[in-house]
């Protein structure tokens, strides 16, 4: 497996993975992290991934994941179409924006 840390970055994804395989470099697997707050809304995570599956043709296993359940500072909301969640709902978020 290859891992990559940018789940919602389709560009990063592509630069990376035609870098890689130009050096002939041999794996099976490609895993994603992907983290709302820094990585993009989920939208750019679903495309992140339907490209890399078509593109190279290897499964795809998204392996980290979380959601912020701190408060977020006023700045970084413009950034983040989530809002914060109690932590005991963390895991019924995630379970429902499952792919």
């Amino acid at each position: 497996m290859i891992h990559v840390d940018y789940g919602g970055a389709k560009d990063k994804t592509r630069w990376f993975f035609d870098k890689l395989n130009s050096y002939d470099v041999p794996y099976d697997v490609i895993g994603f992290s992907y983290y709302p707050r820094w990585q993009g809304t989920l939208m750019d995570l679903r495309e992140t991934l339907t490209f890399a599956a078509n593109e190279y043709g290897k499964d795809i296993i998204v392996v980290e994941t979380g959601h912020n359940w701190k408060p977020i500072p006023p700045p970084a909301i413009a950034r983040n179409p989530f809002p914060p969640l109690p932590k005991a709902s963390a895991i019924s978020w995630t379970r429902s924006r499952a792919l």
